[in-house]
């Protein structure tokens, strides 16, 4: 006899909160409001000038600013997105290695610094690398002396914790 229970069908699906800095969810909300608040307006703006000129199927001005208004909205509807599924990370005090600390490691390749941060602030040219890629992970809860080995394409890397700060 299976007693085992599902959920509805209909059951909306639970959406995981991303983890953002404050930093970078202040920059979100000043990129939303100049969108909506100038950028809006002047797409729409646009698009009035552009109708009044006639015949909207020639009217290639019509037509990019429409495209424009699109991308524009797309962009807005990211934004508000990323923003309501956002969770504020508060760097971890506890000398392992957490969301918003950095971390100095040394391997083969030398010495080099890092930032953990969440996916949508990731750049690894700017020392920011991401909890969800390989280097993230490894480093998630490794301390200052930890020796660490990296499974990558290129083959197997050895890395040594230097610092967490």
């Amino acid at each position: 006899m299976n007693l085992t229970t599902k959920a509805p069908a209909n059951t909306p699906r639970q959406i995981p909160k991303v983890p953002v800095s404050s930093e970078r969810l202040a920059q979100m909300r000043a990129e939303l409001s100049n969108l909506v608040s100038k950028e809006r307006p002047h797409v729409i703006e646009r698009i009035k000038v552009a109708r009044a000129h006639g015949d909207l199927k020639e009217n290639s001005e019509y037509k990019q600013a429409r495209e424009d208004q699109s991308f524009l909205e797309g962009k807005i509807a990211t934004l508000e997105y990323n923003i309501e599924h956002s969770h504020v990370f508060q760097k971890a005090k506890t000398g392992k290695v957490g969301l918003g600390s950095k971390v100095k490691i040394r391997d083969d390749m030398g010495d080099a610094e890092y930032t953990v941060v969440g996916s949508s602030e990731s750049n690894p040219t700017q020392g920011n690398i991401s909890v969800d890629s390989p280097l993230g992970k490894l480093l998630m809860s490794s301390s200052s002396g930890d020796k660490l080995r990296l499974k990558a394409p290129q083959g197997e890397r050895q890395i040594e914790v230097l610092g967490v700060d």
